[in-house]
Order: C-alpha cells, then sequence, then structure tokens
C-alpha cells in the first residue's frame, strides 16, 4: 500500500525516454543515414561475414565470381560513386601470395585490370588504399583443355606431294593411301600422356595411337 511511484518515476521515465529514443534512432536511421546504417547493421546480423570499412567512397566490382580455365586470365572492373578517387588497386591472394596491381582507368571512368596466368583459386578485391569493395573469389577449373592441334603429313612416294605441316582445323583431313600423320596436341596444363581414337568410317573396330610427351614441353604430347 506504499505509494512507491513518487520514488521510481524519474528513473523509470529516463529508462523509457532512452529506449524510445534508441527506437526512433534505429527506425528513421536508415532513411537519415543510409550510408553508416548499410555499413554497421550487418555486421549485427553476420558478425563472421566480410564487411568492408564505412567509407564515402563506394567500390563496386562487376564480375562477382568467376569460372577460369587453369592458366587462363579474368578481367575484373570497379565502378565507384560517392567520393572522388584518383588511383585504384586490385590486390589479389592464392597460395602463391598477395600482389598489389594499380588498375587502369577507363573513359567512363571505370577502372580496370586483367589477372592472367590463373593456376589456384584466387581472392580478390579492389582498394585505394582506405575504402574497399567486397571480396571475390575466381575458381580454376582444372579439366584439361585443348588448345591446338597439328598435324604432319608425310606423304607416299607415289604422290610426288610436299611433306607439310599445319595446324588442324574444323574442316575435314583429306589424305591419300599410305600416307603417315603425327598429331602434335598443346593443352593449357601440363600433360602426361593421352591417346587418340580413331574410328574407321567404312567399318571397323577402334584403333588408339598412344601420346606421349613432347620434349621441351610440359603441355604438349604427340604420336
Amino acid at each position: 500500500d506504499v505509494a512507491a511511484w513518487g520514488l521510481v518515476r524519474r528513473r523509470v521515465l529516463w529508462w523509457v525516454g532512452m529506449t524510445g529514443i534508441a527506437t526512433a534512432l534505429w527506425l528513421i536511421g536508415p532513411f537519415l543515414m543510409h550510408d553508416l546504417f548499410a555499413a554497421v547493421l550487418p555486421r549485427f546480423l553476420d558478425p563472421t561475414g566480410d564487411h568492408p570499412p564505412y567509407s564515402r567512397l563506394h567500390i563496386e566490382v562487376e564480375l562477382r565470381e568467376a569460372a577460369v580455365l587453369y592458366g587462363g586470365q579474368c578481367e575484373i572492373e570497379a565502378l565507384v560513386h560517392g567520393a572522388p578517387v584518383e588511383q585504384l588497386h586490385l590486390v589479389s591472394r592464392s597460395p602463391r601470395g598477395q600482389f598489389h596491381t594499380a588498375m587502369f582507368r577507363r573513359s567512363n571512368c571505370s577502372f580496370f585490370q586483367i589477372l592472367t596466368n590463373l593456376q589456384t583459386d584466387t581472392e580478390f578485391w579492389v582498394t585505394d588504399g582506405h575504402a574497399r569493395s567486397y571480396r571475390h573469389k575466381i575458381h580454376i577449373r582444372y579439366t584439361p583443355q585443348i588448345s591446338w592441334v597439328e598435324v604432319n603429313t608425310v606423304y607416299p612416294t607415289y604422290t610426288a606431294l610436299r611433306n607439310q605441316t599445319r595446324k588442324l582445323g574444323d574442316s575435314t583431313l583429306h589424305v591419300p593411301k599410305r600416307t603417315t600423320l603425327s598429331f602434335k596436341i598443346n593443352s593449357n596444363r601440363p600433360l602426361s600422356g593421352g591417346t587418340i581414337e580413331l574410328t574407321p568410317v567404312l567399318g571397323g573396330d577402334k584403333q588408339a595411337v598412344v601420346l606421349t610427351p613432347v620434349a621441351g614441353s610440359n603441355q604438349a604430347v604427340s604420336g
């Protein structure tokens, strides 16, 4: 029956007021301070995620994720807005180490750089030294791909034709009987060997030609 409201009123009203102010800030903050909340709020929702530091400069990478053939290349383009920037750098990280490379500016004020000879999965981001983009990954496809096929044609004596070496395209290869064909195949990855399967057009069993490594090149085989 003791009238205690007079004793606790100020403290209760103070806490209610502070709670109301904090709630109001969280409700109207995303509209009044969009950039700040966009940088802070994800840290509460995903504490272990990738969160670039707050900055007026926003760097967006056009390439989100890529799959590149072993030994291939990947072009990366960065767009900036919110603040002027003179120079951007591409930071790439892989088991081979971490590298900083200056990016080139295009006429539309975007920046680009090309990562070449990619052999392992690579993580990269773009930065001006303070602000940075999100981190992105380039995955390497390790399945060997044939780069080119070279064929050396040795014609029989009765044809009086000169021997020739040429790159094999999509066209059909026509040769006289008893012609000797030597194939040299180059890949985008080191090769330890391979086979060519020959199927007679007029019928008959398949034949397999064993391909062995070419001296002086670990990415080419011949047979």
